[in-house]
């Protein structure tokens, strides 16, 4: 699962792991937090080619290139779990300069490291879910005359 590779004129990009929320089992290794350092769009609708480095508490310090998608589509069944809106099917991830994105890394090789998608996703769902109640309750307290 762990692989690096850099961009090439091919296009190949790093390997990750990527899967369906809500529940599913994240990917094997160590879960770090990594920054993303510059971005760009891909040549593949709604990816972005991320610059991602990562720093361990001993000083070293690990960059590598990611294909990741910059939206998280909800279906039907999921957003009617959440109580989420019918309309409230994409949430645009915040995938920017300096924004922190959950990584995977293998223990025995720090240069084989990921972006674990799974964390991001459910991160991101999470940061959507609480946004949706922030304006429900400014909504009543509009309504109240608050």
């Amino acid at each position: 699962m762990f692989r690096h590779h850099k961009l090439g004129s091919e296009g190949a990009g790093v390997e990750h792991v990527s899967t369906a929320l809500p529940g599913d089992e994240s990917p094997d290794g160590v879960q770090a937090e990594g920054v993303v350092l510059s971005w760009k769009d891909s040549h593949e609708e709604h990816k972005r080619i991320l610059q991602v480095g990562v720093a361990f508490d001993d000083g070293e310090v690990v960059e590598f290139e990611a294909h990741v998608s910059d939206y998280l589509h909800l279906s039907a069944e999921v957003r009617a779990q959440l109580g989420l809106a019918h309309d409230d099917d994409l949430i645009v991830l915040g995938l920017v300069d300096g924004a922190k994105v959950p990584v995977r890394y293998d223990p025995a090789d720090r240069r084989q490291v990921v972006v674990d998608e799974a964390a991001l996703h459910q991160r991101e769902l999470q940061r959507h879910i609480a946004s949706q109640h922030d304006e429900g309750v400014r909504a009543q307290e509009r309504r109240r005359g608050l």
